[in-house]
């Protein structure tokens, strides 16, 4: 009997502890496929999961694409293509998460929305969500089922898109963050001429966080055309880029003016204050800062935070929230449609500097912890695994 082919994934394990371990290579089924990677990028969230202890031993990275070398016989009615039918040779990108499509909120809210299935699979992911059929162990066959490994299954029920031939792999990675970004201005959204219209060619806004999901949702409020595109954060060399990447019209270091001093100044620049404050960064002060700067009838969205981190404040809701009138969201659900604009934004990658957010490239598993301990680093914005 022939030995069976090994690769190597990143087993999360505890706090800092990533082990780099070598699996058997799963058979195929007839209604699955494996991939073999070549990019994988580093979300903020993983930054959080590297700091926890999973409830076992777990795989990572949601954020990946790779070439199809094995597929199923009934791959193609099994796995959800954007892009028509599949074939081996075939590079993709993901959809990280698998919906049961039958629990009471998948009924409400369709099939592939995430963050609300009862029984959701995420690649990469940590936990096992109710009775989805697959499960966040690492141990566990078919092993390979994060971005952070040498292949992936991917189970039925996946929705991927096909890359064209031009597309770097690397650029690809990056459709999941350009979604939460598309999401967060879906949500802002409304219906022209009503009362509380925020998002327009008049819109002024501000986009707090200088990371790359704040960079991405600068890019995209100024490439539909708002009037001032404000970005905020506490670096001025990561401004800097920023504004290089995203093409915002100002950006604002936190840390060298006063919040009054700050306040004033942005309510200069927006005719009394913005229409629109979309917060991207993980700080929970950050939340209460955006509320206050909005202006009434304006719309506030929460992607930074949208779990929290243990902090509480005192606020006071009336001044803070009632009596301006303003609309809220929160970011945690997205869907496979959304990614699906963000996929046919990311085919113009020869348009817009994706390319510059990937500041921190790596070449093996062995660098992933490495580089995300610089992921606080000045010139950080994201890394990128590829893998040849």
């Amino acid at each position: 009997m022939a030995e069976k082919k090994m690769a190597k994934m990143a087993v999360l394990k505890g706090p800092d502890h990533l082990d780099i371990e070598s699996f058997p290579l799963p058979e195929v089924k007839e209604d699955g496929m494996l991939i073999k990677i070549e990019a994988t990028s580093i979300c903020g969230s993983d930054a959080h999961s590297i700091r926890s202890t999973p409830a076992q031993p777990s795989p990572l990275g949601h954020e990946f694409t790779g070439k199809i070398v094995e597929m199923g016989e009934r791959a193609n009615e099994t796995i959800y293509s954007f892009s028509g039918p599949l074939k081996v040779g075939d590079r993709i990108v993901v959809y990280p998460w698998i919906t049961c499509g039958t629990c009471p909120e998948c009924m409400r809210h369709g099939n592939g929305v995430c963050m609300v299935c009862e029984n959701a699979f995420m690649y990469g992911g940590q936990e096992t969500f109710g009775n989805s059929k697959y499960t966040a162990d690492a141990y566990e066959a078919p092993h390979f089922k994060g971005g952070f490994a040498e292949y992936v299954y991917i189970f039925p029920g996946t929705y991927v898109w096909k890359l064209p031939e031009d597309m770097p792999s690397e650029i690809a990675s990056l459709l999941d963050p350009l979604a939460v970004c598309a999401r967060a201005i879906e949500m802002a959204q409304t219906e022209p001429g009503v009362l509380g219209e925020s998002l327009n060619t008049n819109t002024n806004a501000v986009v707090i966080g200088e990371g790359a999901i704040g960079i991405m949702t600068a890019m995209l409020l100024k490439i539909m055309g708002c009037r001032n595109v404000i970005l905020t954060g506490h670096k001025d060399e990561k401004l800097k880029k920023a504004q290089e990447i995203s093409r915002c019209d100002y950006v604002i270091n936190s840390n060298k003016m006063e919040k009054e001093e700050r306040f004033r100044y942005i309510r200069e620049i927006t005719d009394g204050g913005p229409d629109l404050v979309i917060q991207c960064a993980n700080n929970t002060r950050a939340s209460i800062e955006g509320l206050e700067l909005v202006r009434k009838l304006g719309t506030y969205v929460e992607v930074g935070v949208p779990f929290g981190f243990g902090e509480t404040f005192e606020v006071e809701l009336p001044q803070l929230i009632f009596s301006k009138n303003v609309k809220i969201n929160s970011l945690a659900s997205n869907s496979q449609r959304v990614f699906d604009k963000a996929f046919h934004l990311l085919e113009r990658y020869q348009e817009f500097p994706f390319e510059k957010l990937l500041t921190h490239k790596f070449y093996s598993l062995e660098e992933l912890m490495p580089t995300m301990q610089k992921m606080r680093d000045v010139d950080y914005i994201k890394g990128v695994m590829i893998l040849k």
